[in-house]
Order: structure tokens, then sequence, then C-alpha cells
């Protein structure tokens, strides 16, 4: 495994997130708020934090399986 996989893991993460950010402006919307509610909205309670994993679950293992074939 490469000395550098975290920090391009993490580095993809922020510019993801700046993209994201870039978008919401350009689109009228303030970025922190919509960070704000993405994070606190699936995150308050237990029933929505079962559904937050509910419906992350098959995009997680399809991207496990794209990742596996093009290994």
């Amino acid at each position: 495994m490469e000395k550098n996989q975290g920090l391009k893991s993490i580095m993809a993460v922020i510019l993801g997130l700046i993209a994201g950010a870039i978008l919401m402006a350009v689109m009228g919307f303030n970025p922190l708020e919509g960070y704000e509610f993405l994070f606190k909205g699936g995150l308050m309670n237990l029933e929505r934090i079962g559904n937050t994993i509910a419906t992350a679950t098959p995009l997680m293992l399809t991207g496990l399986s794209v990742a596996f074939a093009f290994k």
C-alpha cells in the first residue's frame, strides 16, 4: 500500500466538499447551511441514522464491487 494513500483519500473528500460548496454558492444557497443540514439531518436521532445507513449501504457495496473489478 502506498505511503500517501491516506492523504489522497483525505484530499479527495476535501475537494469534493469544496466542489459541492462552489455548486451551492453558484445556485444561490449558503454552503455552510447546506452542509449543516446534511450532517445534522441524517444524524439527529436513531431512526434517521438507520435510514442513512439503509440508504448508504447499497451505494457503498456498489462502490466496493467496482473497486474490486478495477483492481
